[in-house]
């Protein structure tokens, strides 16, 4: 066990989402490019831009869209899920 004490910090972090073909997550989907069924499998990556790897970690547990602009909508389509 290693206890390590370190500075903290508050910041502005931009995030990006982007949408993939397969989960080598090496083949983005070009913008205008996605046509998906309801049942198909999305593979979606989620990043802060320029940030080290090696001291950032971005977990995201769920994401989920509603046909109106309200995210407490009853109809949801999950994105992510246990993520």
């Amino acid at each position: 066990v290693i206890n390590l004490t370190l500075p903290t910090q508050e910041g502005n972090f931009i995030t990006k989402m982007a949408l993939y073909k397969n989960a080598s997550y090496r083949h983005p989907y070009r913008e205008g490019e996605v046509v998906l069924s309801t049942r198909d499998v999305l593979f979606v990556g989620v990043f802060v831009e320029g940030a080290d790897d090696k001291q950032l970690i971005l977990i995201v547990n769920m994401c989920w869209a509603t046909p109106s602009r309200y995210s407490s909508d009853r109809l949801r389509y999950i994105i992510i899920e246990r993520g």
